[in-house]
């Protein structure tokens, strides 16, 4: 089996049985699926499953218990977005590590209890601003960014960690993926990337977004989609 030089990113929007038919069609070089966006995977001819996870969802049921009492909101999106993954599927797994939840050692130490024994490999602060820089610019800093943030971008190149001192924004995870995408191959196909975060699918089955991640990174992700339009197909 011949694979084009394409890739697919899927994200825990909705797919509708039309956009998976389309997408069937292709044999695709590389896939990288947000978390249990994974599951889905099995539908398609891909030549290197990748699964993108951010740390939080190695974090376990004890850190989105104390997320539901922070925000007074049941995490019920998160916990089931952190169990549902099948760890037998990815051929890699890489993690967004922002520093904010776990250490590099105990995210390699949760990754093999689950089993799995490909590659891993972390993706740090400085991997996403190097890959946003590289594929739109610099100015895509501050896309959703004041220049009073640049305070914070420097001190997270320099720790390789997140800072938020001064209001520092990111792109989702889901957009985020397409940027590490771009790494490996020029064209991707994009499924489950939305900017209408009211609802989130695991398996096909739909939950209510937690209320705090409805409105985040939309401006950031809007203005990104666009500017990699011709990169990006949508099915």
């Amino acid at each position: 089996m011949s694979f084009l030089d394409k890739g697919l990113v899927i994200g825990l929007g909705n797919i509708t049985k039309n956009q998976i038919l389309k997408a069937k069609k292709f044999n695709y070089k590389t896939c990288i699926a947000c978390g249990p966006a994974i599951n889905l995977t099995n539908n398609f001819k891909i030549k290197n499953r990748i699964m993108f996870l951010n740390e939080a969802r190695l974090a376990g049921d004890e850190y989105w218990d104390k997320v539901s009492r922070e925000r007074n909101e049941k995490q019920t999106y998160n916990y089931d977005a952190n169990n549902l993954i099948d760890f037998e599927i990815p051929n890699e797994i890489w993690v967004f590590h922002h520093k904010l939840v776990l250490t590099t050692n105990s995210i390699e130490q949760r990754i093999r209890s689950c089993g799995f024994k490909g590659r891993i490999k972390i993706y740090s602060m400085r991997s996403l601003f190097s890959d946003m820089i590289k594929h739109l610019g610099l100015n895509s800093l501050f896309l959703d960014n004041k220049f009073i943030a640049i305070i914070d971008i420097l001190l997270s190149i320099l720790l390789d960690k997140m800072v938020m001192k001064f209001g520092l924004k990111i792109p989702s995870g889901g957009i985020i993926a397409i940027l590490a995408c771009l790494n490996q191959t020029k064209n991707i196909d994009i499924l489950g990337i939305s900017l209408n975060r009211k609802f989130g699918y695991i398996n096909n089955r739909k939950y209510s977004y937690p209320k705090k991640g409805q409105t985040a990174h939309i401006i950031y992700d809007k203005r990104i989609l666009e500017m990699l339009d011709n990169k990006i197909i949508k099915l």
